[in-house]
């Protein structure tokens, strides 16, 4: 009797324990390996726990938006592997035994004081459902906490140990690694003490039991335990034969499963278009809470050759606009390390999502006319964009363009240029925009109208002396009809006198090269 009324209570607290409802969800459903998070009390009966008593643990004292918060992360911590995080009791028990375990949150934990969870190594492999615990009531019922210690107890029961710290002279310095920085990239091991910090994830890193030898987390947990990385997703490699965004918005999830993992896309402008890009982290809610992956994202065009690369320090994702021209482009996406991890921990879900505006060309427009000595110019700028340059260049021979001054970035403006000969000269808009990008307006030719001024005044009709007024120094040759020269020599500025007596009346010509004038005047000596 006093057993049937046990076996009695025993089923009583089975089916009041089974009657609590939890979200389902699965990260990888497909997959064999299964890591079961049971929030809704269990039996346990096993060998290795409660000195092989049976042992009644209760439901987890969490809300739907609390469970599912703590799946979302667990998942995420385990989203590389060929592995599924799952609340489906159904789930697990279709999977292979050997490739299964059980993580039961309870807040029954006063036959195990002190942890906030406890597991066995390499126990998921033992193919006898030993299961792992986390107490939630002594880590507060916080979510972030919870799931810090199920990634962690899972941790060790597929074969990986404790994660420390120690000095330069391998005196240990933390039991636990509790990882380094602040904000949203300050990052700690999940096999250390990750509950402080935003980021968490799997390290090559030495453990408690040595300060030399270095345990490679995600080598362990793929050799070790009958599953492998998941399938990569997307190629590696920028080819017209990768993924295509196609010509308009995008958005699509993606993976990297490991620090040599990168996603290529390919996207294609039909005209000129401004790009918006954002790449989020696989945090919680679109945000990077609780994000194991730090995201850089570089774009090519076709020549493969990179035009631009985003990876701001302080943050897991990007957010940016480009102008970009018409053409076939690719984006490049991978995970980094930044100030408090390396490469090989950067790894999980993101989002990426593209979207594109026409832009309308930017009207750049010159016109000029000349006012005796003066060049007058207007230039008529419009645009819808921001942030970039507008100059005035000139240029003598219509080529080497020059930089002679700024001008407003919109609107109407007019220039006013003083010029003192009357060359010929080329005038033209440069506008720069905030990615160096170059465009310009047409070319305007300017001629001045300056009043010609001689620089030599000679009388044509002479008697013994030809009298010579200049404005500049210059050389003379005088000659007769027959061209033959009678006489050359120097002048300067002012008033320059030539003997001419002793020579027969009659024509003679007299030529005059100056600095900026040459002159031949006809004389008639009397």
């Amino acid at each position: 009797m006093k057993t049937r009324i046990q076996s009695i209570l025993l089923l009583m607290m089975f089916l009041h324990i089974q009657a609590f409802s939890v979200p389902v969800h699965n990260s990888h459903p497909n997959a064999s390996a299964t890591l079961f998070l049971d929030f809704d009390g269990h039996l346990v009966e096993s060998a290795y726990w409660n000195g092989g008593a049976p042992l009644s643990c209760a439901s987890a004292v969490l809300t739907d938006v609390q469970i599912n918060e703590i799946f979302n992360r667990v998942a995420e911590d385990f989203r590389p592997f060929d592995i599924n995080v799952t609340t489906d009791s159904t789930k697990f028990l279709a999977a292979p035994i050997e490739m299964r375990i059980r993580i039961i949150v309870t807040p029954t934990s006063g036959w195990r004081p002190n942890v906030g969870g406890i597991s066995y190594i390499t126990s998921f492999a033992w193919g006898d459902d030993t299961p792992a615990f986390v107490f939630s009531d002594r880590l507060e019922n916080n979510t972030k906490y919870i799931a810090e210690c199920c990634s962690h107890e899972i941790g060790h029961t597929i074969g990986l140990f404790h994660q420390s710290r120690y000095d330069n002279e391998s005196a240990m310095t933390e039991f636990y690694h509790s990882g380094d920085g602040n904000g949203e990239i300050g990052w700690a091991p999940i096999m250390g003490n990750s509950y402080g910090k935003n980021m968490s994830g799997w390290a090559v890193g030495v453990t408690q039991y040595s300060a030399t030898e270095q345990q490679d987390n995600m080598e362990v947990i793929t050799t070790e335990n009958g599953f492998a990385y998941r399938q990569d997703d997307y190629s590696n490699e920028i080819s017209e034969s990768v993924f295509n965004l196609g010509n308009q918005a995008f958005q699509l999830t993606g993976l990297i499963n490991a620090g040599s993992d990168v996603d290529v896309f390919q996207f294609t402008l039909t005209e000129k278009s401004r790009l918006h890009l954002e790449a989020l982290s696989g945090g919680l809610n679109g945000t990077a809470e609780g994000a194991n992956l730090d995201l850089q994202v570089s774009v090519y065009n076709n020549k493969k050759e990179l035009i631009a690369v985003y990876n701001p320090q302080d943050a897991t994702g990007m957010n940016a606009d480009t102008t970009l021209n018409a053409g076939t482009y690719y984006l490049r996406i991978e995970g980094v390390a930044n100030a408090y991890m390396t490469d090989y921990s950067s790894v999980g879900t993101y989002i990426i999502k593209g979207s594109r505006a026409k832009i309308e060309q930017p009207k750049l427009e010159l016109t000029g006319i000349v006012r005796n000595t003066k060049h007058q110019l207007e230039t008529v700028v419009e645009t819808d964009e921001t942030g970039f340059i507008i100059e005035l260049e000139s240029a003598e021979n219509g080529n080497n363009f020059q930089r002679i001054g700024t001008i407003n970035p919109s609107g109407t403006t007019l220039t006013t240029l003083t010029v003192n000969d009357n060359r010929q000269r080329y005038y033209r808009i440069k506008r720069t925009n905030q990615q160096g990008q170059i465009s310009y307006s047409k070319v305007v030719s300017l001629t001045s109208e300056l009043p010609t001024t001689d620089a030599f005044q000679v009388n044509n009709f002479i008697r013994d002396m030809i009298r010579v007024q200049s404005t500049e120094s210059f050389q003379y040759g005088l000659y007769d009809m027959n061209g033959s020269l009678l006489k050359k020599g120097k002048g300067t500025p002012g008033v320059t006198q030539i003997e001419l007596s002793g020579k027969a009346n009659g024509v003679y010509i007299i030529r005059l090269l100056g600095v900026s004038q040459q002159k031949t005047v006809r004389l008639i000596k009397q």
